[in-house]
């Protein structure tokens, strides 16, 4: 018997949890903007929007490739990425994420900053004769975004719901890993077959008169 260590594979929750806390993040930061915007300068609403940019930034890209491990909510619930080219699947796991959260952002600012000043919207009749043509269209990317965020989020908990490596979609699509930041002891009964050849003896039955 021979023991070995591994990562072991994280389950389910220990991924809603991370991606939860992630979250989190971009939800306090659309908080913080509207509960404190008290400006109308257009300059001082681009710095904003670089400044929040660049955090969810840091989150998705910045922090693995400087800690080799995760994100904010990666590292909290000890968590990792394993791959044989790390920086690469960073790339590959991140890029739609975190595009789609930043151009979220600069959408819904870009729509409230637009709309925010309008006293009398009643109806959504009312909303929609306020709304431009250039609005429409980052509404319509943004929706269309939202589903197929949403379609690979759902594809990708059934991967882990119901593959019993745990390997969800998105691991199988960067080549890495979603493990525990933990090696576990793995016990494998090595068996070895050697090929071996029988000679049988051939018996011939005869009647005796």
């Amino acid at each position: 018997m021979k023991s070995n260590y591994g990562y072991k594979n994280a389950g389910f929750w220990k991924r809603f949890f991370v991606n939860t806390i992630n979250l989190s993040i971009v939800f306090t930061i659309i908080f913080l903007f509207i509960f404190f915007d008290k400006t109308k300068n257009n300059f001082h609403l681009l710095i904003q929007l670089t400044v929040f940019s660049l955090i969810i930034f840091s989150n998705y890209f910045l922090l693995p490739l400087i800690s080799k491990k995760g994100n904010l909510g990666m590292l909290f619930l000890k968590v990792k990425y394993i791959s044989q080219n790390f920086n690469n699947s960073v790339l590959k796991r991140n890029l739609l994420s975190s595009f789609y959260w930043i151009f979220t952002i600069f959408s819904l600012f870009f729509i409230y900053n637009s709309i925010k000043d309008i006293n009398n919207l009643h109806t959504f009749e009312m909303l929609k004769q306020n709304i431009n043509r250039i609005q429409s269209y980052i509404i319509l990317l943004f929706s269309s975004l939202t589903g197929m965020i949403a379609l690979i989020y759902l594809v990708d908990a059934l991967f882990i719901l119901f593959k019993k490596n745990r390997l969800s979609f998105i691991d199988i699509l960067s080549s890495s890993r979603y493990v525990e930041d933990k090696k576990y002891q793995i016990d494998e009964n090595q068996i070895i077959l050697y090929p071996f050849k029988t000679k049988h003896k051939q018996v011939i039955w005869t009647f005796k008169e």
